[in-house]
């Protein structure tokens, strides 16, 4: 069982990383920042290097959750550089949300996360009609939460992970 001190260092760290990607939003994989003052990726970079954080367009070849790979047309990374370790990947997909969601369950399994999903009886209406699933995993002094949503607007799947280190 998680620590209440854990519990609310990952709360803050998932606040800071919903805050931090939300200027990552703005990115396309052509490098252009279409809400931001700065005109590439790479001056965001240098900047936000400097206040504790990095973005990218993909996750490092070492992000310790599986990272879904089929019909891919966006991804966005973003992690701290100081402090606490924390990093969130968010990726789009054409693929259905069902098949996201078997997937990420059967990859973080097998490669020994302990997953947990919320009980039937506290679940969202997005979440009973599977238009939502929420996954929360551990393991060691790892801990993930794997949010994978239907898009209202396309036909694609969101994937956002938010990943954080303990001790």
């Amino acid at each position: 069982m998680l620590n209440s001190g854990f519990k609310f260092r990952f709360a803050i760290g998932l606040a800071a990383m919903i805050v931090l990607g939300s200027s990552v939003a703005s990115f396309s994989q052509s490098g252009k920042n279409a809400k931001s003052s700065y005109k590439t990726i790479e001056e965001e970079r240098q900047h936000n290097a400097a206040s504790g954080m990095s973005i990218a367009v993909k996750a490092p070849s070492n992000f310790p959750l599986p990272v879904y790979q089929n019909n891919i047309i966006s991804t966005n990374f973003t992690n701290t550089t100081e402090g606490v370790p924390v990093a969130d990947l968010t990726l789009v997909t054409k693929d259905q949300i069902k098949t996201v969601f078997e997937w990420y369950k059967t990859q973080c399994e097998s490669s020994g996360w302990k997953v947990r999903m919320g009980k039937q009886s506290s679940m969202s209406a997005k979440e009973k009609a599977g238009s939502l699933f929420i996954l929360n995993t551990i393991k060691g002094e790892q801990q993930g939460n794997i949010t994978i949503s239907a898009s209202t607007k396309h036909p694609t799947t969101i994937i956002n992970i938010v990943w954080m280190k303990h001790s």
